[in-house]
């Protein structure tokens, strides 16, 4: 009989799923960075699902595979390597076996443009491939054939058909975690978005503050470790940039929480996940982004990670300031919330806390 999930403790959650949704915006850094193939971490799944499928594996192979795939770039935002322990595969024993598949279709997506079904450059990859001597030759043969196969190109080049053979192809395999343990990976996978976010620890703090109870704690919490996740889809030149922003450039960040959004609204079970963390840069006037909600529709949960969240990126180090010391930083606060960006009465209360 299946275990009955405690809601008040638990949660729903599908790597895959999760993975999926994220690679929206780490695609686009992706074709940025290596100009090569759009919807980059799609086709990797796609593809290594292909030869997976031709191998013969098991389903939970099969669906280990596809979330190795989608993860296996994670890291290249901020040049770290991947901890795959810290990802809640089905079967850790088998990610070397499968990293063999997800570092051939790299390869070959990191060189090659698949959205081009012209002839000369299925020659060329296919002649690239033939000469590969790093490689498994039983990997390469499968690949070689799947590229004389007409629908794979097709495929390749419509998102919806490649991610409705990813899901067609996989077998269910959600699990129920404690709201501890899905807090352990985001708090893992916020590493791979900030360099020295602190905003876990503060959201931590002002939950025990406001006594929250365990679910709302841990959903608020989880929300602060993924509230970033958007900023991916901005340009990794514009949003670390020395100097002053041009108007430009201000108006293609403001985009970064509807990407927030996009993401975690694609994430079954993270409803109030997801409308928390994408109101992080919404103002109590009216005149935060990128919704332009006003005070009646920002909760008292929604102003406090607001604070938190600026109070945690003034005390980072940024390319354009040094971090600021915490008296400097509440300084701040209060100016911000003098010019209707925050809420005053919740600052004074945090003081202490933070």
């Amino acid at each position: 009989m299946d275990k009955k999930m405690d809601k008040k403790k638990e949660i729903n959650f599908n790597l895959n799923n999760f993975l999926l949704a994220t690679a929206h915006v780490f695609d686009i850094y992706l074709d940025d960075l290596y100009n090569t193939n759009k919807l980059f971490l799609r086709k990797s799944a796609f593809l290594s699902i292909k030869i997976g499928e031709a191998l013969g594996f098991e389903d939970e192979k099969l669906s280990d595979l596809c979330s190795l795939a989608l993860a296996y770039n994670l890291g290249l935002y901020h040049n770290k390597d991947l901890d795959f322990n810290k990802f809640p595969f089905n079967n850790h024993e088998n990610i070397q076996e499968l990293l063999r598949i997800i570092l051939l279709i790299d390869d070959l997506l990191k060189k090659f443009n698949f959205d081009d079904s012209n002839l000369n450059n299925k020659v060329t990859i296919k002649q690239y491939l033939e000469n590969l001597i790093e490689f498994d030759e039983i990997h390469k043969e499968i690949m070689l054939a799947y590229l004389e196969d007409y629908v794979l190109w097709c495929d390749l080049k419509n998102e919806n058909d490649m991610v409705y053979f990813i899901y067609a192809s996989l077998s269910d395999f959600t699990k129920i975690l404690k709201f501890e343990e899905l807090l352990e990976f985001t708090k893992y996978f916020n590493t791979l978005l900030n360099d020295n976010s602190n905003i876990v620890e503060l959201a931590n703090r002002v939950c025990d503050y406001y006594e929250f109870e365990h679910k709302d704690k841990y959903v608020f919490m989880i929300a602060a470790s993924l509230k970033d996740i958007g900023k991916i889809a901005i340009k990794k030149d514009i949003y670390y940039k020395k100097e002053k922003l041009n108007i430009d450039e201000s108006e293609h960040i403001k985009e970064y929480p509807y990407y927030t959004k996009k993401v975690l609204n694609n994430i079954q079970g993270f409803n109030d996940i997801s409308s928390l963390a994408q109101k992080v840069q919404e103002r109590i006037d009216g005149y935060g982004y990128s919704f332009g909600l006003d005070a009646k529709n920002i909760s008292f949960k929604d102003r406090i990670l607001q604070i938190i969240s600026v109070y945690d990126s003034l005390t980072q180090n940024k390319p354009f300031r040094k971090a600021m010391k915490k008296d400097e930083a509440l300084e701040v606060l209060d100016e911000l919330a003098d010019d209707g960006y925050l809420d005053k009465t919740i600052i004074n209360q945090l003081e202490d806390v933070l």
